[in-house]
């Protein structure tokens, strides 16, 4: 694409010649430009250089933002996301666009995230709803209802004027709110590898950690780490591990054989996917997955960041720390 091939002429140009020269030579190939190139394809020319250029940056760091920058906004004056064109992309190369827009321009500060940005920005449905609703989706399936989630669905009740957005989010927001830190986290009752019933409030006066697998992964590094922790903070006193597997009822049996003669201080549960409320109660649609119940019966994060991260030794104790400081601790 010519406007493409232009932008990379000049981004190039930037470390190869003075400020002064590459204004002249930005002009000179600017003129060149075809006068009748269609919205639709202009648009589509602007999110490569857009691409390429936030690229660079990546790679440069901020040594050249400004020059980078200063190129960009004359190639392209005036152009910001609320532009009417932008709608004119296709889904995925629109949200690409907007990524690569904030890359190059770093409009976001830290009281406002990008999904809010575009929400107080753009007007345009269309590319509101491309950008902010597969994020909100995904949210709340790898972290649930945190903070800045929290930010993110209270701006599109102000701000979207998609009746089906609106609700949509609402109804997100209804599903995941009960399993917010410090909720009551939700009871159930599963088997052991005895065929014995196991419940959460029968370990209530110590911190329940529950890690989450599919009955399709088998014995993994994941599993395998998840085990070993009882032996590695050796706390058992205190806390109590069960792992968890889903499946169905066809693969209960091939999953007690597998756990039969598992030892440890680990205790193996299963959850019967078409008959348990668990997956459902629980919000479980990824595997792995782990879960923190303090010993009061409250949920410190069903999402909690999974063992070997290097994070998790920070965060995994008795008492949850209160701040970045104490984690350091």
């Amino acid at each position: 694409m010519r406007v493409y091939f232009i932008g990379c002429v000049l981004l190039v140009s930037c470390w190869l010649m003075p400020l002064s020269l590459l204004a002249q030579e930005e002009g000179r190939l600017t003129d060149a430009l075809p006068k009748d190139t269609t919205r639709s394809t202009r648009i589509r020319e602007i999110k490569e250089v857009f691409a390429h250029v936030g690229r660079l940056m990546e790679k440069e760091g901020s040594a050249k933002r400004d020059s980078l920058q200063g190129v960009v906004d004359r190639l392209f004056p005036g152009f910001d996301l609320d532009s009417p064109d932008v709608e004119l992309l296709p889904q995925e190369m629109m949200v690409e666009l907007i990524e690569d827009y904030f890359k190059v321009y770093n409009v976001v500060r830290m009281n406002v995230n990008k999904y809010s940005y575009v929400l107080f920005n753009v007007k345009s449905e269309k590319v509101r709803n491309a950008y902010v609703l597969p994020f909100v989706r995904s949210a709340f399936e790898q972290g649930g209802y945190g903070k800045e989630l929290a930010e993110v669905c209270e701006n599109v009740r102000w701000c979207s004027k998609t009746p089906e957005t609106v609700k949509e989010v609402e109804a997100l927001v209804e599903q995941y709110r009960p399993l917010r830190a410090g909720a009551a986290a939700p009871e159930f009752v599963l088997e052991n590898r005895k065929g014995e019933s196991v419940k959460l409030s029968d370990f209530k006066g110590k911190h329940v950690f529950m890690g989450i697998f599919s009955s399709e992964m088998n014995e993994n590094e994941a599993i395998s780490r998840f085990t070993a922790l009882p032996d590695e903070y050796n706390n058992t006193d205190r806390f109590v591990y069960f792992c968890v597997c889903l499946g169905k009822a066809d693969a209960r049996d091939g999953w007690r054989k597998q756990v039969a003669d598992k030892t440890g201080k680990v205790d193996f549960l299963f959850c019967d996917v078409e008959r348990c409320s668990f997956v459902r109660d629980y919000c479980i649609s990824r595997v792995p997955r782990y879960v923190f119940v303090n010993k009061d019966g409250a949920l410190r994060d069903a999402w909690y960041v999974a063992p070997g991260m290097p994070e998790f030794s920070y965060q995994f104790g008795d008492k949850a720390p209160s701040n970045l400081f104490d984690m350091l601790k």
